[in-house]
C-alpha cells in the first residue's frame, strides 16, 4: 500500500516537473524556430538549431531536477538521451518536411502549428523513454516525498 501511494505521488510529481521543463524547452525551441525563420533561415535548418538549444535545456532540467533520484552515470545517460531525442526529433522534422515538398513555402501560422503538433507527439514519447530508458540509474539522491512510518502508539494502563 505504502509503495503504491509513494509511486503514485512520485509519478504525479515527475509528470508535472517534466511538463515544466518541457514547457521551458518548448519556449526556447519555438522562440528560436520562429526568430530564425523571420530572419530568412529555412524551416528545417531553423528547427535543427532550435532543437539543439532546447535539447540542452531539457537534458539539464530532466537530469538535475525531474529524474534526479534515478540518475546514473552522466555519459551513458547523455548518449541515451541523445538517441531518444534524435528519434523524436526525426518525428517532428518529418512533420515539417511533409509540408514543404519541392521547396514550397507556407505561411508562418501553418508552419508553427505543424511544429507544435510534431513537438507534442515527440514529447509524449520522450517522457516514457526518459523514465524507462534514459534515467534508470540506481539513484543518487532521495525522492522528493518521504513517506515515513508512524511510531507505534503505546497504551497506558
Amino acid at each position: 500500500m505504502r509503495s503504491a501511494l509513494f509511486d503514485r505521488i512520485r509519478r504525479s510529481r515527475d509528470l508535472m516537473a517534466f511538463g515544466l521543463v518541457g514547457a521551458i524547452a518548448f519556449i526556447v525551441q519555438m522562440v528560436l524556430f520562429d526568430g530564425l525563420g523571420r530572419h530568412g533561415v529555412g524551416p528545417l535548418t531553423a528547427n535543427v538549431l532550435a532543437v539543439v538549444a532546447a535539447t540542452a535545456v531539457a537534458f539539464a532540467g530532466n537530469r538535475y531536477w525531474v529524474f534526479r533520484w534515478q540518475r546514473g552515470a552522466l555519459v551513458p545517460e547523455a548518449i541515451r538521451f541523445a538517441a531518444v531525442n534524435a528519434t523524436t526529433f526525426a518525428l517532428s522534422e518529418a512533420v515539417l518536411a511533409l509540408t514543404y515538398p519541392l521547396g514550397e513555402t507556407h505561411d508562418r501560422v501553418a508552419t508553427d502549428t505543424l511544429a507544435v503538433i510534431g513537438i507534442g507527439a515527440a514529447s509524449a514519447i520522450r517522457f516514457l523513454a526518459y523514465r524507462g530508458t534514459v534515467f534508470r540509474g540506481a539513484g543518487t539522491t532521495a525522492p522528493p516525498v518521504a513517506i515515513t512510518r508512524r511510531a507505534p502508539e503505546t497504551v497506558l494502563k
